[in-house]
């Protein structure tokens, strides 16, 4: 669970452009539960933010032990695809010579 709501915070704020500026306590994310859609993400925010949490959309994925999330703002306007073309590279054996 901490990776999948670290990982959020990290893409929405470079998705900003605000980096570690936006204070990080000052915003959160519900996981999906049982009121929500199936993989919905929604964004909690301090009136401060002055931000509307409808005006994006997030996805997560896990490619084995690694996360990835995804922030798109104003998907409306918006076509994603997310491909993975070659995973390969990230899970050959590290070899160590300790």
């Amino acid at each position: 669970l901490f990776f999948a709501l670290w990982t959020l915070k990290e893409a929405w704020v470079k998705a900003k452009g605000l980096g570690l500026r936006l204070p990080l306590h000052d915003f959160g994310f519900q996981l999906q539960d049982a009121g929500l859609k199936p993989n919905q993400i929604t964004l909690h925010c301090e009136k401060s933010l002055q931000e509307v949490p409808e005006h994006w959309w997030f996805q997560r994925y896990e490619l084995k032990q690694f996360r990835v999330a995804l922030a798109v703002s104003n998907l409306a306007a918006a076509s994603v695809l997310v491909k993975v073309l070659r995973t390969d590279a990230f899970f050959k054996p590290r070899v160590s010579n300790c």
